[in-house]
């Protein structure tokens, strides 16, 4: 989801016939002779309400490879059209690029973000809206959730998304290593990462943060992902492997012995 001031280097991108393969599945009130002339109509449109700085609207939607065979061109508009109606974006100029240049279907949805009638859009770029809508097509259309992080390309990922990525890899790496808490916050200090206890009133501990010191940004650890709150990380510390081994072979497990809270 992003908003921007202007249509050119978007249209451009979107409709890169040679590098993206693309193909323009679905459009409303836009001249689509050229890229020039898309860019045009956009504009024009944007002029009509000047309290609206930001009027480039711009949305990717992805899917699973899994589901490839079954999203043709009509399939993807059909649900990208009720996406956007339950985002509120209506009533306005718009096209979706489908690009083939990866494994997985996936799209690009530009549209203006001041409508026919000249009235902004809004509430068109909340990602908590965004995520309930995609999960609740997901599920109407018999479509395949992604099978966790593992799976995330990293490298096409920007900005905030980027950071969670990245704490997530470093902390799932320092839990291989460490068995304590303090364990684990030197270990992530060597990689940029510190850690914070959020408390009750009372003292006692009911979640953690963890801060990127690179990029000063800092998300709560069940926010990174549902394995990473301070509760499931607790669990997974509150044994150890001992050097001994039972009467079949198997690894002994005892209490750390030094204090798991620093």
């Amino acid at each position: 989801l992003s908003q921007g001031e202007g249509f050119g280097g978007l249209v451009n991108y979107a409709n890169d016939i040679i590098k993206k393969d693309t193909v323009i599945i679905a459009s409303e009130g836009v001249n689509l002779s050229s890229n020039a002339t898309i860019t045009a109509s956009f504009k024009a449109q944007a002029k009509g309400n000047h309290r609206v700085h930001k009027f480039v609207g711009h949305i990717s939607l992805s899917f699973s490879p899994d589901d490839y065979d079954k999203l043709d061109d009509q399939k993807i508009a059909e649900i990208a059209k009720e996406y956007m109606r339950r985002m509120g974006i209506r009533n306005t100029q718009y096209v979706i690029f489908r690009h083939h240049d990866q494994p997985h279907p996936h799209i690009h949805i530009v549209y203006n973000r001041v409508d026919n009638d000249g009235r902004g859009i809004k509430g068109d770029t909340s990602y908590t809206k965004s995520a309930a809508i995609t999960k609740a097509l997901t599920r109407e259309y018999h479509l395949t959730f992604g099978k966790g992080k593992d799976k995330v390309r990293r490298e096409r990922l920007k900005g905030k998304d980027a950071i969670k990525y990245r704490l997530y890899d470093e902390i799932k790496g320092a839990q291989k290593e460490c068995t304590t808490w303090e364990e684990l916050r030197r270990y992530l200090s060597t990689k940029g990462i510190t850690f914070d206890f959020v408390k009750d009133k009372d003292g006692s501990i009911r979640g953690v943060t963890f801060t990127d010191t690179r990029k000063n940004v800092t998300f709560a650890g069940s926010k990174i992902d549902r394995s990473l709150s301070f509760a499931k990380i607790d669990a997974a510390m509150l044994y150890v492997i001992n050097d001994k081994t039972d009467q079949y072979g198997e690894p002994l497990l005892q209490e750390p012995e030094q204090e798991r809270f620093v």
